[in-house]
C-alpha cells in the first residue's frame, strides 16, 4: 500500500536502532498531539478488538472509548515492530 502524502517512512536503510527509536517515538508523539483521529474509519476493526477485550473473564463492561484507544495502540505497536524488523533484516 503506498504511503499517503502526510505520511513518511519511519525507517531509513542502515539507520541505527537507537536513532530510529528516538525519531519514531518523537513522530508518534507529534502525531498524537497534532492530528485528529478518524473515529468513524479506524485502521483496525473495533468489533474484533472488543472481542479480544471480552476474552478476559473479569471484564464485564467495556466503554466505547476503549476499542478506539486500543486500536491506536495496536497501530503504533505494529508500526514499531515492522520497522524494527526492517532495520534488523537490513
Amino acid at each position: 500500500m503506498p504511503l499517503k502524502q502526510s505520511e513518511k517512512s519511519f525507517v531509513q536503510p542502515g539507520e541505527p536502532l537507537n536513532d530510529f527509536l528516538r525519531s519514531f517515538w518523537q513522530c508518534q508523539i507529534n502525531s498524537a498531539e497534532n492530528e485528529t483521529m478518524d473515529y468513524k474509519h479506524p485502521v483496525l476493526p473495533p468489533a474484533r478488538i472488543t472481542k479480544v477485550l471480552k476474552m478476559n473473564p473479569d471484564v464485564k463492561m467495556i466503554s466505547a472509548d476503549a476499542p478506539i484507544l486500543l486500536c491506536k495502540a495496536c497501530e503504533i505497536f505494529i508500526s514499531e515492530i515492522t520497522s524494527r524488523t526492517f532495520i534488523i533484516s537490513d
